[in-house]
């Protein structure tokens, strides 16, 4: 009446998840196992805090729960422009049972995610534990700015310094994200004060590469002029 019990190997806990850590371990097939989330969306907007999820799984790709973390996952991130690796953090998931991996992706340029299982099962004459990658392993990833940032933002150029009365003078714009990338298909605009003064011809061109180059023709007049960007 009150159903079939569970059947305890073991009363003490350590021992249980011993034979708990054993038995999923050797359940794990790394080929089966999934990466999946924003974090390895094929374009990532740029962030300081890229995830996703790795669900471990056996041969026949049916989910494992590891709510002790008895798997071991790691994952490394490429920079495919100068070759140069850097970790991120896997931690269990007490509710999904799973490993969730935080990454650094606050650079725009183009990734390799690899993703292993570094305690997986060899299968065959020499078996044992290997670090093997999961499926689709590794995973391509395209950093691109974030939206430009006024506070990362800078202008530079002679034209912000004492131009010549009457004279074009020029300075430019560098957009950048609140990571200092260069941050294309903005908009600026560029104002002038006092408005008393001679108006001056602004020109503002996009040289789209996160850099917008303006010039303008100094009031004839001498006198201090503001320009608000």
């Amino acid at each position: 009446k009150q159903g079939r019990r569970p059947a305890l190997l073991a009363k003490d806990s350590k021992t249980r998840d011993l034979f708990d850590s054993v038995l999923l371990v050797r359940s794990c097939h790394a080929a089966a196992c999934t990466a999946e989330g924003p974090g390895l969306s094929g374009t990532l907007t740029a962030t300081d805090n890229a995830m996703f999820v790795i669900q471990p799984r056996d041969r026949y790709g049916a989910p494992l729960m590891d709510p002790g973390g008895f798997l071991e996952f790691s994952v490394e991130v490429q920079d495919l422009h100068s070759g140069a690796l850097s970790g991120a953090s896997v931690t269990t998931h007490d509710k999904l049972c799973a490993s969730v991996c935080h990454y650094d992706a606050s650079r725009a340029g183009k990734y390799l995610v690899h993703v292993r299982l570094d305690n997986g099962m060899t299968e065959g004459l020499s078996e044992g534990l290997t670090r093997q990658p999961v499926m689709g392993s590794p995973f391509s990833v395209e950093v691109v700015a974030a939206p430009m940032d006024a506070y990362a933002t800078r202008a530079e150029g002679v034209g912000l310094c004492k131009p010549p009365a009457g004279q074009v003078a020029r300075f430019v714009v560098r957009g950048r994200d609140r990571f200092n990338n260069p941050s294309p298909g903005g908009s600026i605009s560029v104002y002038q004060a006092p408005r008393n003064m001679t108006p001056m011809d602004l020109t503002v061109v996009d040289a789209g590469d996160g850099d917008y180059h303006v010039s303008y023709t100094a009031p004839p007049e001498s006198g201090r002029v503001a320009l608000s960007v």
